[in-house]
């Protein structure tokens, strides 16, 4: 999994799914933009709203992501997204942790 591209690539069900479904699941509510997912083949793409509660107030950032999966029964994870600053905010917190 590339999450997100550019940085290092994430090996393993508890690295790419299990711990960062740990760290965001409490404040991050995930939901397809309606009409923006495409399936092709054996490739799944679609924008992602992400609705971050932040001390109460609610922002809106969106992804890309893309996942692939192989004949061999893996699957490849790409997604796109700004980055935020490591701050103070709880959404910058979780990034020291996600992205140190």
């Amino acid at each position: 999994m590339l999450d997100p591209v550019g940085t290092p690539e994430k090996v393993g069900f508890q690295h790419c799914a299990l711990d960062s479904f740990d760290l965001f699941q409490a404040n991050v509510q995930f939901r397809i933009y309606p009409g923006s997912l495409f399936v092709c083949d054996n490739e799944v793409a679609w924008l992602l709203e992400n609705h971050i509660d932040s001390g109460g107030e609610i922002s809106i950032g969106h992804s890309i992501e893309t996942y692939r999966f192989d004949d061999d029964g893996s699957v490849m994870i790409r997604t796109y997204y700004r980055v935020p600053a490591h701050s103070d905010n709880e959404l910058g917190e979780m990034f020291k942790t996600y992205l140190p």
